[in-house]
């Protein structure tokens, strides 16, 4: 895979990048990139090239989450939660494009970055 590649992770969002390609092939203008969260207004011009720029740094985006959610892990943990915790965590790795484990390593990272910062009960 090259440096500008990115490798959709379900077949759904595999269909959508092949119909965005082939939209694009035609010449036909693309409206939504996937993991965008800006749409473009279909009737206003499109700078090409800031749109390419654009389209690059969202893969680029992509593709560190993804290599975040991928490192090798050296623990195991085995925890009970809530099923709303659940819910919640499992909303957020979709909207993020990871997965749980990510999103929990990140809660403890940030929970242990800013415990020293907390002021303390007097």
């Amino acid at each position: 895979m090259n440096a500008h590649e990115y490798e959709p992770k379900t077949e759904k969002e595999r269909r959508r990048m092949d119909e965005l390609a082939a939209k694009a092939e035609r010449g036909e203008r693309l409206d939504v990139v996937p993991g965008s969260v800006r749409h473009m207004d279909p009737n206003r011009e499109v700078d090409k090239d800031q749109f390419f720029r654009d389209l690059h740094t969202e893969f680029d985006q992509m593709r560190l989450r993804r290599a975040e959610a991928t490192q090798v892990a050296r623990k195991t943990w085995k925890i009970r939660v809530p099923k709303d915790l659940d819910d919640k965590a499992s909303q957020l790795a979709k909207q993020e494009g990871t997965n749980k484990s990510a999103i929990i390593r990140k809660a403890v990272a940030w929970y242990l970055q800013n415990k020293d910062k907390q002021p303390t009960a007097a």
